[in-house]
């Protein structure tokens, strides 16, 4: 009997070599003792995964002090991510999973970046600039570890978990029709929107643009079937455009057409480089106006009315105002985020902090904002080199959205949802490639 692919995945002997890359295979009786136990237990951690995505802060508002102001702090950290910790303990303890030492340039990269925020979290408890503790445990320190614990897992389970983040981000564009249809939204969110936006389960329709085209081109990537990855992107593409997420349309209308030329090129289907930059810019030119024009007749595009820079837009530019009514020395060491809010409201007139730049500014410090930029840039990098030519367009494309608006620096689950893909797609890439790193 064949047992599951990598489902005891041994640290390789032969460095260098494709084949180290490769699970061993093992009779059934060479599992451990309790491998049931801890198949249970990843059964269980699945749902959790699913859970962490789509049970937002409007729900959980409803039930505990998640992102309202008072509570605890165990209240500030999302329910699922106890759960994951505690099936994580249980398949460690079961079978006893190792890391595989090709992999620990990745594993030592969320390392460093969790033990970073862990220490410039410990650093503005002491000195009394706590408020931010919640986002940071939860958005990052929290996400960072369930990553780790993912290397921790057989190649095969990643690609599960990548595969189950998909899934229900592809099915919140399906939920967001139906929302869009009845003309009302369905879930609660924690802040009340001034104008109707179907986002479905993931909270925001900035949530939605995000994480939509950063999933299309993952999807795009993998070796499924056609007409499933057709139907999946096109239902991403209406959730970007029935959200009104409109710098997410634009890198829509571009993106997705040059990310299926380039999955035909990575396919090695003979085109040479010049072709395909050729190809790209006629797929872009006809298609980008195209998928606008039946935007517009079906109308998606009432956003665009007032002009791409709105107030909305505005605000965004304007937040940065904020840096003209405080001293070099906070600019430097970092700032209460509360002084930050009464800054903002009361000087510049805005409700919101759109800018997760600003807000790690103040956060970390300017010092400590760099070094976080560089320890999250090589990150993401670790996360997605040595694969498939799209994963590190889909970083891009998540990294840039994600940066024009403060999605890096709320308990939305962008962060964690990208992340787990990334993992789950890659370990999809490397059994594809027999085990081989392109």
């Amino acid at each position: 009997m064949r047992t599951e692919r990598a489902a005891l995945e041994q640290p390789a002997v032969a460095h260098g070599r494709a084949a180290d890359w490769s699970a061993p295979e093992v009779r059934e009786g060479e599992l451990p003792r309790f491998f049931g136990l801890a198949r249970w237990a990843f059964v269980v951690f699945c749902v959790a995964i699913v859970l962490r995505v789509m049970i937002g802060d409007g729900i959980l508002n409803l039930v505990e002090r998640y992102t309202s102001e008072g509570g605890s702090l165990i209240e500030k950290i999302h329910p699922a991510v106890y759960v994951m910790f505690l099936c994580g303990f249980v398949i460690y303890a079961s079978v006893g999973l190792r890391f595989l030492p090709q992999e620990r340039s990745e594993v030592r990269a969320l390392l460093m970046l969790a033990g970073f925020l862990a220490l410039i979290g410990a650093i503005n408890i002491l000195v009394g600039r706590g408020s931010s503790a919640g986002y940071v445990i939860d958005s990052y320190i929290t996400t960072l570890l369930i990553g780790v614990l993912l290397y921790a897992m057989p190649h095969s389970w990643r690609e599960t978990v990548g595969f189950l983040v998909i899934g229900a981000i592809v099915f919140n564009s399906a939920f967001m029709m139906v929302e869009f249809g009845l003309g009302r939204t369905l879930v609660p969110a924690a802040l009340e929107a001034a104008e109707f936006r179907p986002a479905g389960f993931l909270g925001t329709p900035l949530t939605v643009g995000v994480l939509n085209l950063a999933t299309a081109v993952l999807i795009i990537s993998l070796p499924i079937n056609s007409f499933v990855k057709a139907g999946s992107v096109g239902l991403l593409a209406l959730g970007i455009l029935i959200a009104g997420a409109r710098t997410a349309m634009l890198a829509t209308s571009l993106v997705v057409p040059i990310s299926l030329v380039l999955a035909a090129w990575q396919r090695r289907s003979g085109m040479s480089p010049g072709v395909t930059m050729i190809a790209i810019l006629l797929v872009a030119i006809i298609a980008g106006p195209l998928i606008f024009i039946v935007a517009n007749e079906l109308g998606f595009l009432a956003r665009f009315q007032g002009g791409y820079i709105d107030d909305s837009a505005q605000t965004r530019i304007e937040i940065y105002r904020v840096f003209d009514y405080v001293s070099w020395r906070e600019i430097l060491l970092g700032s209460d985020l509360l002084e930050l809010k009464r800054i903002v409201n009361d000087k510049l007139g805005i409700q919101f902090i759109e800018s997760a730049i600003v807000f790690f500014v103040f956060d970390f410090g300017l010092i400590g904002f760099i070094i976080f930029a560089a320890l999250f840039g090589w990150l993401l990098y670790v996360l997605s080199r040595r694969s498939h030519i799209l994963l590190p367009l889909a970083t891009l494309c998540f990294l840039g959205l994600a940066l024009t608006n403060n999605t890096l620096a709320t308990k939305v689950p962008s962060l964690f949802a990208m992340l787990v893909m990334l993992i789950g797609v890659r370990a999809v890439h490397l059994r594809a490639d027999g085990g081989e790193l392109s």
